[in-house]
């Protein structure tokens, strides 16, 4: 059995966004909503523990 890592997809997928909306969250880039970005990291944080 292997563990898979989280990818973009997985996140953009669990917060509802496209794999450029979270690749911009991550990445600290401006012009992401702060809901957006709380969102992004919520899902992204959930999917490398569960992961």
């Amino acid at each position: 059995m292997t563990d898979s890592v989280p990818t973009i997809y997985d996140v953009a997928a669990g917060a509802g966004v496209s794999k450029s909306v979270v690749s911009r969250a991550l990445s600290g880039a401006p012009g992401v909503a702060p809901a957006t970005l709380a969102r992004v990291k919520q899902i992204a944080a959930y999917n490398t523990a569960a992961g």
